[in-house]
Parts: C-alpha cells; structure tokens; sequence
C-alpha cells in the first residue's frame, strides 16, 4: 500500500536579480525548498500561490496505533452482530489489517486474498486486478477488508466483483482510515483524516525516509 493516495500540488514562485521563475514543487520536495524561502537574508523573494504540502500533512502511524484501531474496529462489527462467513484481504496492503481483524473476530480460517493495484511508487493509475480466489462465495457473508480508502476506487471495483461476479449475499467495507474526500466510504473505519499523506508501520521498507530518527 501506498502511502500518497493523493498528491497535492503547488507553484512555488521565486523572484532574483528581475528575473521571475515559477518551480512546481510535490510534496516530496517541499522540504528542501521550506528552507530557501524562510532565509530573508537572501536577496530572494518568495510567493507561495498555493498551498504547499509539507511534513505536517503528513500522518505515520504506529503499530500501536493499529493495535488500538483494530480494537475498536472490531468493536463495532461485533456490536452490530456481523458474522462474516469469509474475510478477504486487499493485497498488499490489506493484509495486515486482515491479520489483525481476522485473529480478533476469531476468524481464522476463512480467510483470502485478492490481488489488485493501482500504484506504481506514489503514482495512481488503472486498477488492475491480477488474481481472483477461486471459490463459491454465493450466499455468503463478506468483510472486505483494505488499509485506506483514499479515492475509494477500489474499493467501489472490488465490492462491484463480489456483488456481481461471486453473487455474495452480504458485503461490508472496513478500512484503517479513510480520507474525507473519498468517493466510495466503507462501511467502518477507524481514522477519519483530511491529510492525503498516510503512512503505515508496514511502509518502511518501500519508504524508509519516513523511518529515520
């Protein structure tokens, strides 16, 4: 999963010497200019025309965040008397919240996966789904389960698949977080955020600039 499920873009305008140049700066550079337009010393002046997205949109979660979140995820399925026959797993990055939501529903052994992606690094494309279990899920109860719902996109494809093509009896949604501007919202989720940046605990090892004390 990838951590950017949307990047926001700004101009960063620059002015020296009568010279004008507009920079289009992404969230991942905007660390290295903050420090250019913050050194009035320079004879240099700055415009920002947008926002620019920096560190503090950024949320990184924690495993105990997760622990604590899959808690009361679980919760709240519970209350409302939810027995799924099966838990499915967005793979990749569903996968643990599978893991967890699956071991605290004590649901063990009904557990799949489907394989799908849209990202390349930090950049979105077409949805491709590149494995389907292969298993009678008429008439049955489903949890789909995914770590974020960013544009919603795919979850909204995936639903669209059990419904349709496994002719599933009973289909929720549940995510970590989703985003507010999501167009597809799962049925629960545990972090409601309006940040575009989210990093999990299993993001280290495709993105490890954000692990470093």
């Amino acid at each position: 999963m990838k951590p950017a499920r949307v990047r926001r873009m700004a101009f960063f305008e620059t002015s020296s010497l009568g010279a004008s140049r507009r920079v289009l700066v992404n969230s991942v550079l905007c660390r290295m200019v903050k420090p250019f337009y913050r050194k009035p010393a320079q004879k240099q002046s700055a415009s920002l025309l947008l926002i620019i997205y920096n560190d503090t949109d950024m949320i990184k979660l924690t495993w105990e965040d997760i622990e604590r979140t899959t808690d009361e995820l679980v919760e709240k399925i519970k209350a409302v008397g939810f027995k799924p026959d099966y838990i499915i797993g967005l793979a990749t990055g569903g996968l643990i919240p599978l893991y967890f939501l699956a071991r605290k529903l004590e649901n063990n052994r009904n557990i799949l996966t489907i394989s799908v992606n849209s990202y390349e690094k930090d950049k979105k494309g077409d949805l491709k789904i590149s494995y389907l279990p292969k298993i009678d899920l008429s008439n049955k109860k489903i949890l789909l389960v995914d770590d974020i719902a960013g544009t919603g996109d795919t979850l909204k494809e995936i639903s669209n698949v059990l419904v349709n093509k496994y002719k599933v009896r009973k289909l929720k949604t549940v995510t970590i977080v989703a985003l507010k501007d999501s167009k597809f919202y799962p049925d629960w989720y545990g972090i409601e955020k309006h940040e575009d940046w989210i990093v999990f605990p299993w993001d280290k090892a495709e993105f490890p600039e954000y692990f470093k004390n």
